[in-house]
């Protein structure tokens, strides 16, 4: 499975240790259900950081989702983000999540 990220550094080293914790967890989840799952084979990830928010927006081609292969992994999502969904596009499936961060500059210049 081809796995390609885009996502800003300074992004990323923006974020605070909870928020990249999850960050990597949730999309370690949905590499493996678009490759167990839907059987894709490439999976795009955009992920940035908006509003206090991170951002991740995941397209790959596997198989249509169906009420049948929504399990566990909603669990995780639900717990990690603040707002997901999931939806079928004409070339595959596409998740959107986004969770709440705390800038690490910011928690750092408090110390």
């Amino acid at each position: 499975c081809d796995v390609s990220i885009s996502a800003p550094m300074q992004d990323l080293e923006a974020l605070d240790d909870s928020a990249r914790i999850c960050t990597v967890e949730i999309v370690k989840e949905i590499v493996g259900n678009a490759f167990r799952h839907g059987r894709a084979t490439q999976i795009e990830f955009d992920i940035r950081l908006k509003n206090q928010r991170v951002s991740i927006f995941a397209k790959n081609n596997g198989s249509p989702v169906t009420e049948s292969t929504i399990g566990l992994g909603t669990d995780l999502l639900n717990e990690l983000t603040e707002t997901w969904d999931i939806a079928n596009d004409t070339d595959g499936v596409i998740v959107r999540a986004e969770l709440p961060f705390r800038d690490s500059a910011a928690i750092q210049s408090r110390l």
